[in-house]
Formats: C-alpha cells, sequence, structure tokens
C-alpha cells in the first residue's frame, strides 16, 4: 500500500469516530466530546472530509432508516491508514519529550 500523506487532525479524528456507523451530527458531537470542546467540526469543514475520505475509500456510506441521515464507517483501509497514522504520531511525541528533556512516556 503506497505511502499516504500525514492525515489532518480532522481527518484522524473523524477516523477515530467511525469505528461503529455514524451520521454526521454524532460525528461532530464526539469529536467535540474526545477533545474536550477543543476541536468543533462545522459542517462545511465534516462533510468535506467526508466527501474526500469516501473518494480515498478510508470510509464507505451506509445505508440508514432515515433515509435524510448518511451514515459512515471505517473501512479495513482507513484502519490501515489510522494505525499508520497512530505510529507516525507517536514517534513525534517521543522525540518532543526527549528534545524538551522529558523522556518518561
Amino acid at each position: 500500500m503506497p505511502a499516504e500523506q500525514p492525515l489532518t487532525e480532522s481527518t484522524y479524528l473523524i477516523l477515530a469516530t467511525l469505528t461503529t456507523p455514524k451520521h454526521g451530527y454524532a460525528i461532530m458531537k464526539e469529536v467535540e466530546d474526545l477533545t474536550g470542546g477543543t476541536v468543533q467540526l462545522g459542517p462545511g469543514t465534516l462533510y468535506g472530509v467526508l466527501k474526500s475520505m469516501v473518494k480515498k475509500e478510508l470510509i464507505i456510506e451506509q445505508s440508514s432508516s432515515d433515509p435524510r441521515r448518511r451514515m459512515y464507517v471505517i473501512t479495513d483501509k482507513g484502519v490501515e491508514v489510522m494505525k499508520r497514522e497512530t505510529t507516525r504520531l507517536e514517534m513525534l511525541v517521543i522525540i518532543g519529550k526527549k528534545s524538551l528533556g522529558r523522556e518518561e512516556i
């Protein structure tokens, strides 16, 4: 699988919420909850990122009992991309802590 560009914060957080199918509002709410309110996705940002993620096959749309709501869920490819990004971010944290003289993790 070719190397992906680093994920944006929004993409990473959205992927983290999609281990179970969710619709847009539920994704926005969970991202806000996960980040203690420090990240609040607006509808324009959310749906732009979702569209890009569907195109890259990181997530898929699923049908819903409510035809007005689109449900999204992470794909196997999305899980692999998120795993690689998590490893990359962990490495950056280790480097940062070492640089600051705080090697404890």
